[in-house]
């Protein structure tokens, strides 16, 4: 189904309450738009690649947490992922991502 939208003087357009639902955004919130061929485009949720990341490291087998840990260290800049939990680091490192198990020991002195 089809939503016709009128564009102002502006040039902008109001997405209707039911196109907002639909995306899962609430009015303040941001979407992201990707012009596709043919003079199409595709709007989501800004956030909507952070939640695929989550939901992805879950049906991995790992948890939510983790995957939202990853994904926002990585949009951020960050190259490693450290983590005491082997299970995390092992998920991790299967997609790709640099990792580094922490451990509970105390560094000793050297001698």
């Amino acid at each position: 189904m089809g939503t016709t939208l009128t564009v102002t003087a502006k040039g902008q357009v109001t997405l209707r309450e039911e196109v907002l639902r639909h995306l899962g955004v609430a009015p303040g919130q941001k979407v992201e738009m990707y012009l596709l061929p043919n003079g199409r485009l595709e709007v989501r949720a800004a956030d909507w690649p952070a939640i695929e990341a989550r939901l992805a490291m879950l049906a991995a087998g790992g948890d939510f947490a983790d995957g939202a840990i990853a994904f926002e260290g990585r949009r951020r800049g960050g190259e490693v992922f450290a983590s005491f939990d082997r299970t995390a680091i092992r998920r991790i490192a299967e997609t790709g991502g640099v990792t580094h198990l922490l451990s509970g020991e105390q560094p000793q002195p050297p001698g």
